[in-house]
């Protein structure tokens, strides 16, 4: 499932080549994956244009400049394909279908039909990591409020951050020194301050790496580049041996160098 780095680079490269473009057509293939009616959902966006497209959380917002917006959140396998020649929706599994002006076609597509599209969405109330919303103070609010909890529990959580996936929580404990194993509450506070630093600088991190390995990238995860989540390596550049084991109900990669707080 793409993470915020990955969506932040795919939402950076749709805008490059969609911002500002009428469009003409929209065709819709599986209704239940959107939460108005089809007839709404196409009336609410054709004619208009993308006024912006970002990241927020685990999802895509495409924003149009009659004031609509849509959010698409690909799941598990879901992608976007931008690209100049209609193609049958059935090769593909397509939700949606956009036809711009310039005849450059965005498609939406799920070959396990999970992905979804909320129209005229809610304001998310919980903050993304990477907006100004996630402070510490936030965040040591969430660690005191959940004590008891196994902490790569808590930053898996979209209830209290979103955006943190499986694959860059695993990363964010490693930099940090912390062990997935970890009970929030037992945590230093020093420790916790960190643990909030860590989370930022893995996510900008992991934008970097992504944009210098596949600068166009707008579906699909890189992880090529992982220091520990990671299962292509054995042991980390350390020399660290790479443990893989569930933790929190997700298969988990750590080291026994990060310190349990238990």
């Amino acid at each position: 499932m793409p993470e915020l780095p990955d969506l932040y680079v795919y939402a950076e490269n749709l805008r490059k080549q969609l911002l500002n473009k009428k469009i003409i057509e929209v065709k819709t293939f599986a209704a239940k994956k959107i939460n108005v009616s089809p007839q709404a959902f196409v009336d609410g966006i054709t004619g208009d244009y993308f006024a912006d497209i970002t990241q927020d959380g685990k999802e895509i917002k495409f924003s149009l400049s009659n004031g609509n917006s849509f959010y698409v959140h690909l799941m598990l396998s879901g992608i976007f394909t931008v690209s100049s020649k209609y193609i049958d929706p059935n090769l593909f599994n397509k939700i949606t279908a956009l036809f711009f002006e310039d005849e450059t076609i965005l498609s939406i597509s799920d070959r396990q039909m999970m992905a979804k599209i909320e129209f005229n969405p809610k304001v998310r109330q919980v903050p993304d990591a990477l907006s100004e919303g996630f402070t510490y103070p936030y965040f040591l609010s969430l660690v005191l409020g959940s004590s008891r909890r196994n902490i790569k529990a808590l930053l898996l959580d979209q209830k209290c951050i979103r955006g943190i996936g499986n694959a860059y929580c695993d990363e964010i404990l490693y930099n940090a020194g912390v062990s997935p194993k970890s009970i929030t509450g037992k945590i230093p506070e020093e420790k916790i301050e960190e643990l909030y630093e860590h989370i930022k600088e893995t996510l900008l991190w992991g934008i970097e790496n992504i944009k210098y390995i596949s600068p166009n990238i707008i579906s699909g995860e890189i992880r090529d580049f992982f220091n520990v989540h990671n299962k292509r390596l054995r042991k980390t550049k350390k020399g660290e041996m790479i443990i893989v084991e569930q933790i929190a109900s997700k298969k988990t990669y750590y080291t026994r160098q990060q310190e349990v707080y238990e």
